[in-house]
């Protein structure tokens, strides 16, 4: 008779017995199908919170690329003897078969684009120290050799792109253009001395022809006109050409009277935020902020501060600050103002 007290080899220790029993069979059908549907629960949760992350930090990446080609461009004004502004189209320089070569507002900003900031005083450094793409600006402007100056890079650079722009996705590497600057309204056939558009109505002009300087748009007009931090001087479009590209509706948006009740006109020239967004043909109605954002789009105004419009935005407002000097709007080509509410009547 086994004694009680010590069991006999074939007991077992019904604690250890479990355990090895456990170990040995698994998880059960009924645990691995709780696993999967918890496992889609938070899949279904998390991953869209990741896109809507994901495009929240591509807008802020877009806003920030955007500010700084804004606060260079001011920069660099500042530097010129006149404190001009460039226009939408400036010459490049004269090639080597002695033929003037244009090229557009961007090319102006290189020496000085995505400089270090200061780590000590958070500032940018002085005038004397230059970017990563002043090699391109002295390579082909007026100081390259003949084998370069005059024509036309075609280097990307990731500084004008905003990288909710589509066509940087499916063709990288490119150089587009994704910013474009307030170039008023559209321009006409100049005649009898009159510009194809008047300072009034925009900041960048046509500066490759047109030369007189007392056409040349400085920040000091702005602000003391219609003021700095009301007037656009950068948007987003994913229409826009290559930043290389000198035409009017390929590198800056425009603006376009509408109805006498101060709306957009749908027939008009000039299409309004976002509409028909990623089908632009190069012709002036695409010449208007587009982005790849939802519900709007991102400016920067002539104080370099930036702001978010909404596909909404009430049209005459967006005229208003289209206009350095809204009280004195002209039609492009000829000396007459524009009507109120497009001209700005001030007591």
């Amino acid at each position: 008779m086994p004694d009680r007290f010590f069991p006999s080899a074939t007991s077992a220790d019904p604690i250890r017995f479990r355990r090895r029993r456990f170990a040995r069979r698994g998880l059960s059908r009924s645990e691995i199908i709780a696993l999967v549907v918890i496992g889609l629960v938070a899949a279904g949760v998390l991953l869209p919170w990741l896109a809507q992350s994901q495009r929240v930090a591509r807008r802020v990446t877009c806003s920030a690329r955007l500010k700084d080609a804004a606060q260079t461009m001011l920069f660099a004004a500042e530097l010129r003897d006149g404190k001009e502004l460039p226009g939408y189209a400036n010459e490049l320089a004269v090639d080597a078969a002695g033929q003037r070569q244009k090229i557009g507002w961007a090319y102006s900003l290189l020496p000085y684009l995505n400089r270090p900031i200061d780590p000590k005083t958070g500032q940018p450094p002085g005038p004397d120290v230059f970017g990563p793409w002043h090699k391109l600006h002295v390579q082909f402007g007026p100081q390259g050799e003949d084998a370069f100056r005059g024509k036309m890079p075609t280097d990307y650079i990731p500084e004008f792109i905003c990288p909710d722009d589509p066509r940087a996705i499916k063709r990288p590497r490119e150089a587009w253009l994704s910013y474009v600057a307030n170039c008023g309204l559209p321009d006409v056939e100049p005649k009898d001395g009159l510009p194809a558009d008047w300072p009034a109505n925009g900041v960048f002009l046509e500066r490759f022809l047109d030369r007189d300087e007392s056409r040349a748009m400085t920040w000091e007009f702005i602000q003391k006109h219609d003021g700095a931090s009301y007037t656009y001087l950068l948007s987003e479009n994913i229409d826009a050409g290559k930043w290389t590209d000198a035409a009017e509706p390929q590198v800056g948006f425009l603006w376009y009277p509408g109805s006498p009740q101060g709306k957009h006109d749908p027939s008009g020239p000039v299409l309004f935020i976002n509409q028909q967004r990623g089908k632009g043909d190069g012709s002036v109605q695409f010449a208007r902020p587009a982005s790849g954002h939802e519900k709007g789009v991102n400016v920067a105004y002539a104080d370099g501060h930036t702001a978010f419009l909404v596909n909404e935005l009430d049209y005459r407002i967006y005229a208003a600050q289209m206009t350095p000097d809204g009280q004195s709007a002209k039609w492009p080509g000829k000396d007459e103002p524009l009507d109120p509410p497009w001209r700005e009547v001030r007591e």
